[in-house]
C-alpha cells in the first residue's frame, strides 16, 4: 500500500480560530479527517503531522524516507518564506 506522509506546516493548528475572516472556520482537525476520508478512498495509507517548529518538520520529513514512506505532502504554511534545511529535506523522500 502506498504511504504518504502529510505535513502541515507552522501556524495550522490556529486554524479555525484566528483570522477567520482570512482562512475560514475550518480546524486543522477538519483538514486532517477530509484527508484521511480521501486516503481511505483511494486505498492510501496516510500519517498526519503538524509541527510550528521548523525543525521537527524537517525531522518527520528524514523519518519519513528512514521508514521508506512512497511520498510526502506539505502545506507549508508559514514556512513558505522559508529555506535552507527544510528545502533539503523536502528533497529526500519520494
Amino acid at each position: 500500500m502506498t504511504k504518504i506522509l502529510i505535513l502541515h506546516g507552522a501556524g495550522m493548528n490556529m486554524r479555525g480560530k484566528s483570522q477567520i475572516s482570512t482562512f475560514g472556520t475550518q480546524t486543522l482537525e477538519d483538514y486532517d479527517k477530509q484527508i484521511t476520508e480521501y486516503a481511505n478512498q483511494l486505498g492510501v495509507e496516510t500519517e498526519l503531522f503538524h509541527s510550528n517548529i521548523e525543525g521537527e518538520v524537517v525531522n518527520a520529513l528524514y523519518d519519513a524516507h528512514d521508514r521508506g514512506f512512497d511520498a510526502a505532502l506539505i502545506n507549508p504554511a508559514g514556512y513558505t518564506t522559508g529555506a535552507g534545511p527544510l528545502r533539503n529535506a523536502i528533497t529526500q523522500v519520494g
